[in-house]
């Protein structure tokens, strides 16, 4: 159990009371057995006399005889002190149980009787082999004629001993940290600031030297640049006992400015309080943290608002993210991705590729990889990703930074470049035939013209001619179509109310609709106008509405028709496919069995029909996406199996001061003369 310096005090100042009591009564005794006896008690004597006193004392005590050095008496506590029985205490000898040199222990013993000094330190051997330190006071005693002995209290003073080895080491170390410490200490009484010691880290700060400093009270010193701030930390010291890492501007022997970190707390030196500071200067660190805060900040920006999705993962997983990425697969922010695992945003199609590229990466390839795979949104929705990825160490261990692009756009674009290019194809190649079958239609027309002129109208001739005029007329329609989806057919375009045209071609097509098809519509009563072809904007309503018709035909439905004007603002154009501005927009939809998405993206190739050889050609919406694109608009299609489909056609819509053209009719000039020849 550990005993403070002010209680081994008080037990020391017991022992000597102790022992000058002891003293006295042998004093006294001795006295006595010299005035009325006349002569020295033996030991058995003088054990009797004292025994009593002696047994049961709680100091250590024992007898010894100076010319011998055997034990001659111990009293309990020195027989459970040094772990001996009595009987084998007394067989033991003074060298045996001090580890000092016989030689020196009769030295010591002769100061002792000689009464030159009481009060010695050893250290003394238990018998279990342990060494303790203790103090002895002594005294000589007679115990018989002419015989002199020793008299010994023995108090345990190692852990006095401890404390104090462990002081000095302390204040050694204390010693050793202070004069070799790079951070400036300082030392000051706190009762007036006067400056005790500086440590050479002190003098390297600031510039003074430890002679300047030393006596000197802390507010003559020009270091504060701020004595308030010096009183407060004297305050603070005072109501608790310390001050850590107080931030403040100190000044150099030359004037300059330095930014310091200060820390204090009071220490006792000989007894009296002062205050322990110790001064680190931060100015260079503080500088290298506002650089670094930059570059950091620098490089947040770069990664944050980055058009590319950047990661890095370990142990397949995802141990940083940027925000693109974050908003690539689903996430609200990056720290909700990470700590997953890679295959939860990678298409189960795409794992063991992944896998085989990160591992390759991993185990130490120095090449980048260039790979796309198939990623999984957090709606579940797939998407094709391209990455870039490259081996690092992150933390330590080694792991794969790179960086994504979804690419599900550009394929988009690229699908759509490869139908716009097959149809610009398909459709030379139909304005083409379209020109020289349109020539041999006028030889056919024109000679059957002149033929019908030439005979009669009872003539059974004249009918079958007319019939094949008929049917040429027919194919001169089946032409125009052509050159219309082919756009190499200028018609006559004018202002036009779209409105009106869609209300008369619905009263027209309901005539012509089973009655199992109900026909619902909403058309704005604007005035917007379209710069187009009237027969276009009907054949447009006719083909859509008759494929709506069509794709319900066996058990019926509703067929809507909604007219309405939108504004499209630069972000909804349609993946550039449109410009910003107005537009008249006409979505035609049906509930009918929809459109297989094997064939969506096929329905507006000329002649490509699911109909039957005697319902169509294939022609409807081809010659609709060649109307449509031709008037600077678009067209798009919606489908869902066992739901129906929706087209959606947007015309551009012309300024509501634009001239409406109506139609006229001339008569064709004619006149009184023959063709001669």
């Amino acid at each position: 159990m550990e005993t403070s310096r002010s209680d081994e005090k008080k037990t020391k100042k017991e022992l000597i009371r102790e022992l000058q009591e002891l003293r006295n009564q042998l004093k006294r005794t001795s006295d006595s057995c010299s005035e009325n006896c006349g002569e020295k008690e033996s030991l058995q004597e003088w054990l009797h006399e004292h025994q009593a006193l002696l047994e049961d004392h709680a100091a250590v005590i024992y007898l010894g005889d100076p010319d011998s050095l055997r034990i001659l008496y111990a009293n309990r506590a020195a027989q459970e002190f040094y772990g001996y029985d009595l009987q084998t205490f007394l067989s033991k000898t003074i060298p045996e149980i001090n580890t000092l040199p016989e030689s020196e222990i009769r030295k010591h013993i002769q100061i002792t009787l000689e009464k030159k000094r009481h009060y010695f330190e050893f250290r003394h051997r238990l018998s279990n082999g342990e060494v303790k330190d203790v103090e002895i006071r002594s005294t000589p005693v007679y115990i018989g004629e002419n015989k002199q002995a020793f008299f010994a209290i023995v108090h345990d003073i190692s852990q006095r001993k401890t404390l104090e080895t462990a002081r000095v080491e302390a204040e050694k170390r204390f010693k050793i940290a202070f004069y070799t410490s790079p951070d400036a200490i300082v030392i000051n009484r706190l009762r007036d600031g006067v400056c005790v010691d500086v440590n050479e880290g002190f003098a390297g700060l600031t510039g003074f030297r430890r002679e300047e400093v030393v006596g000197q009270p802390g507010a003559d010193i020009q270091f504060w640049r701020d004595l308030d701030v010096r009183a407060q930390l004297i305050k603070t010291i005072l109501e608790k006992g310390n001050v850590k890492n107080l931030e403040t501007v100190f000044s150099l022997k030359n004037g300059e400015k330095r930014t310091g970190l200060i820390s204090a707390r009071i220490i006792h030196v000989h007894n009296e309080p002062h205050v322990l500071t110790i001064i680190r200067d931060i100015e260079d660190w503080k500088k290298d943290q506002e650089a670094l805060k930059e570059s950091e900040a620098k490089y947040r920006t770069i990664v944050d608002n980055a058009l590319v999705a950047i990661y890095i993962t370990q142990d397949h997983t995802l141990r940083f993210c940027n925000q693109r990425f974050a908003e690539m697969f689903g996430f609200n922010d990056p720290q909700e991705a990470l700590g997953i695992h890679v295959n939860k945003i990678i298409s189960p199609k795409s794992w063991d590729m992944v896998d085989r590229e990160v591992r390759r990466r991993e185990n130490g390839s120095k090449e980048y990889s260039h790979y796309f795979f198939y990623g999984i949104r957090t709606d579940g929705s797939e998407f094709e990703v391209e990455s870039y990825g490259s081996r690092i160490r992150y933390q330590g261990k080694p792991a794969v930074h790179g960086v994504l692009i979804d690419v599900s756009r550009q394929r988009q674009l690229e699908q759509q470049l490869r139908q716009a290019q097959k149809m610009e194809a398909i459709g030379t190649l139909a304005g083409g035939i379209a020109h020289d079958f349109n020539n041999i239609l006028g030889a056919i027309i024109g000679y059957t013209e002149l033929s019908l002129s030439c005979i009669s109208a009872e003539e059974r001739t004249h009918d079958f001619l007319n019939n094949v005029l008929k049917a040429a007329d027919r194919a001169k329609n089946l032409v125009q179509q052509i050159l219309t989806f082919s756009r190499q057919h200028e018609l006559e375009r004018k202002a036009v109310r779209v409105t009106l045209i869609i209300k008369e071609a619905l009263h027209l097509l309901r005539s012509s609709l089973p009655a199992t098809i109900e026909i619902r519509r909403h058309i704005c009563d604007d005035t917007c106008m379209v710069f187009a072809d009237p027969t276009q904007i009907h054949q447009v309503l006719m083909n859509l509405c008759t494929n709506a018709a069509h794709a319900m035909k066996e058990k019926g439905g509703v067929l809507t028709v909604n007219v309405d004007e939108v504004e499209l603002s630069a972000d909804e154009t349609m993946n550039g496919k449109l410009k910003a501005g107005t537009y008249l927009r006409l979505k035609v939809s049906d509930t009918g069995k929809g459109i297989p998405a094997a064939i969506k993206e096929r329905i507006f190739e000329p002649y490509f029909t699911t109909k039957s050889a005697d319902e169509g050609t294939g022609l409807g919406l081809a010659m609709v996406h060649g109307i449509v694109r031709g008037l600077n608009g678009h067209i798009e299609v919606e489908s869902e199996i066992g739901l129906g489909t929706t087209f959606t056609a947007y015309f551009p819509v012309i300024k509501q001061d634009h001239a409406l053209v109506t139609d006229s009719m001339e008569a064709i000039p004619t006149g009184k003369e023959k063709l001669l020849f």
